[in-house]
């Protein structure tokens, strides 16, 4: 599995509280693995407890859906739900994905270089 940075996610952060947990075997859950957990956008690791958190996972779609892109696997990518939210219907290039790690890393307090927390805080 890839060694990716994982970011505190304070409780008062939480604001997904509409979105329902992962279940093994989903079509969500079968994109995550594929990944080995990494969001393609921000290349953070997507822990799958936060599923009503903006950290939680969510399915992007590389050619958008609203301009004709397709439902399978092949057009789907595992992104967090703020992430997804950012890149909006922009075509993804390396300089969007670069711009959305940094508004992470602000956002969330983490960078690169930081020791990779093994689990979430959840309360």
């Amino acid at each position: 599995m890839i060694d990716a940075p994982r970011p505190y996610v304070p409780k008062c952060e939480r604001d997904y509280k509409d979105r329902k947990p992962v279940r093994k075997g989903s079509k969500t859950y079968k994109i995550w693995e594929r990944s080995e957990g990494i969001c393609h956008l921000c290349r953070y690791f997507i822990d799958l407890p936060h599923f009503n958190h903006q950290l939680g996972a969510s399915v992007d779609h590389i050619i958008p859906a609203s301009i004709g892109g397709t439902r399978t696997y092949d057009n789907l990518r595992p992104a967090h739900a703020w992430c997804n939210s950012k890149r909006g219907q922009s075509t993804i290039t390396e300089k969007l994905k670069d711009s959305i790690r940094t508004l992470f890393e602000q956002k969330f307090g983490v960078s690169a270089d930081d020791e990779p927390l093994t689990t979430f805080p959840l309360d």
